[in-house]
């Protein structure tokens, strides 16, 4: 199947197939680019074993250029995904993914306080034999499991992940902004993913990490 490469406004992004089930989503701050890098390497080596899909490289366009958590709008722009939305990139956002459903989103971001330490953010609940092949296979990448607050100055997170996972409370909370929040609650995909790379780590752990994530997730696009 061949891959349509499209543009909307300032927002590049690419289709496989008909009818995508899997999107994969980076770029959403414009300081966490490397990670954007790996996916990018990951899905141009291993087509052959991806479901069709949407990716959007860079959700922030203008916050990639600036190298900044926020965009040219001010916004970070994983606080602004509401039910009417003012930030332009949103707004685009929102339009490109308009006529697909996904069962999984993929949604890559790096957490610049972390060295070897890695946590994922789950919509769901992953099974205790899930969970166990999960945290055996981020072990295998000589990753730590974090367990800890993530970002405790920020009122909308300061929540706990332990050993390397957390499933979110933060859907119910109808104010945060979060597009996790919002790819569910608009059920424009199933279940997401939020994989944090550790933002401190070498080139060589970011891409075992998102090797590793797409191996796993994949069996879960249905």
């Amino acid at each position: 199947m061949g891959i349509s490469t499209q543009r909307l406004v300032d927002t590049t992004y690419h289709v496989r197939g008909s009818e995508p089930k899997l999107l994969i989503l980076s770029g959403t701050h414009g300081d966490e680019t490397e990670v954007t890098d790996c996916v990018t390497r990951y899905i141009d080596t291993h087509q052959s074993e991806l479901p069709d899909y949407v990716y959007i490289p860079e959700l922030s366009p203008t916050a990639v250029k600036l190298k900044t958590r926020r965009n040219l709008f001010g916004h970070d722009l994983n606080r602004e995904f509401i039910h009417e939305p003012i930030d332009p990139e949103v707004i685009t956002a929102m339009k490109i993914l308009d006529p697909f459903t996904f069962s999984l989103c993929i949604a890559f971001h790096e957490d610049p306080d972390r060295r070897t330490s890695f946590y994922m953010y789950d919509s769901h609940i992953l099974r205790d034999t899930e969970l166990l092949e999960y945290r055996q296979l981020i072990t295998q990448t000589d990753a730590k499991l974090f367990t800890g607050i993530d970002d405790p100055a920020d009122g909308k997170l300061a929540l706990h992940v332990e050993r390397g996972y957390i499933h979110t409370p933060i859907l119910g909370k109808h104010d945060t902004g979060f597009s996790m929040r919002w790819l569910i609650e608009d059920h424009k995909a199933q279940r997401v993913f939020n994989p944090e790379i550790p933002g401190k780590a070498d080139m060589d752990l970011k891409q075992r990490l998102v090797d590793m994530i797409f191996e796993y997730s994949i069996p879960f696009v249905s």
